[in-house]
């Protein structure tokens, strides 16, 4: 999964073959594409249009306008990678902060990478895996209020047989660190498996339990390193993250900084 500029158009998504999710306890029903424009933007049309039930999963085997954070784009090869999202709803737990949900899809997705590689896997604020400085996987939550957090759509994006990424976008694959391509389907059933268990987390645990697992597994935390924040280059440590997902960032002055999310850039070596 790499980042790049392309055009935007709309292809039709009447067709998909559908199956129920078995051994599932928050995801409900699979429905999965040929070609989408963008998974995410499937089921955000589709909440306009009728009341969806909470755990519809979205697969694609190819997006044409996938989207990153920060509304940049990016690209996959065609039947290479897992490209999902997930319709959920917090129901009783709408009074949670939104960052519990993404923590809970981020460890889910870190626990599943890391026993699929058996290697380290990293956690890249906000809502990125790398592994050995590289990303693997990225995942996009479009949350949705009305006087309450009424709903989410999660998109996920995970590297698996793709091995011709640019240098310049600094990604890698499973099947680049393994040596050997992965079957998607089989990738997919346990990936979802995962991510319901953590959907369980969500709702049963603690926030702070979370956030300590979290924090524990994040990437360049407790080293300094090189960031552009504001204009300016520095020389930080990363912290942590506070309950809404900020994240702390000491410089070398010890002045503890907590950008947004568009305002900090991480620079390579």
């Amino acid at each position: 999964m790499f980042f790049c500029k392309i055009s935007s158009f709309v292809v039709p998504f009447d067709t998909f073959r559908t199956r129920p999710i078995k051994g599932c306890r928050y995801l409900s029903e699979l429905r999965v594409f040929e070609v989408v424009d963008s998974t995410n933007d499937v089921l955000r049309r589709w909440t306009r249009e009728k009341s969806l039930k909470s755990g519809i999963v979205v697969q694609a085997h190819h997006q044409t306008s996938g989207r990153g954070q920060f509304g940049t784009s990016w690209q996959d090869k065609e039947g290479k990678n897992l490209l999902l999202s997930i319709f959920f709803r917090p129901e009783q737990a709408f009074e949670k902060v939104p960052w519990t949900l993404n923590m809970s899809i981020c460890l889910a997705l870190r626990k599943f990478c890391t026993e699929t590689l058996d290697k380290e896997v990293q956690v890249k604020w906000p809502n990125d895996l790398v592994v050995n400085d590289r990303k693997i996987a990225g995942f996009l939550i479009e949350n949705h209020f009305s006087h309450k957090w009424e709903s989410s759509v999660i998109g996920v994006g995970l590297n698996v047989n793709q091995k011709e990424l640019p240098v310049e976008f600094r990604a890698t694959s499973l099947a680049e660190i393994l040596g050997h391509p992965l079957e998607l389907d089989r990738l997919r059933d346990d990936s979802l498996f995962e991510m319901d268990t953590h959907l369980q987390r969500f709702f049963q645990e603690r926030a702070s339990d979370l956030q300590t697992e979290y924090t524990r597994h994040l990437y360049r935390r407790d080293q300094w390193a090189s960031y552009q924040y504001m204009g300016r280059t520095f020389r930080g440590m990363i912290l942590g993250v506070t309950e809404d997902g900020t994240l702390l960032v000491r410089d070398e002055q010890g002045r503890v900084i907590q950008p947004k999310t568009k305002e900090i850039q991480y620079i390579w070596h």
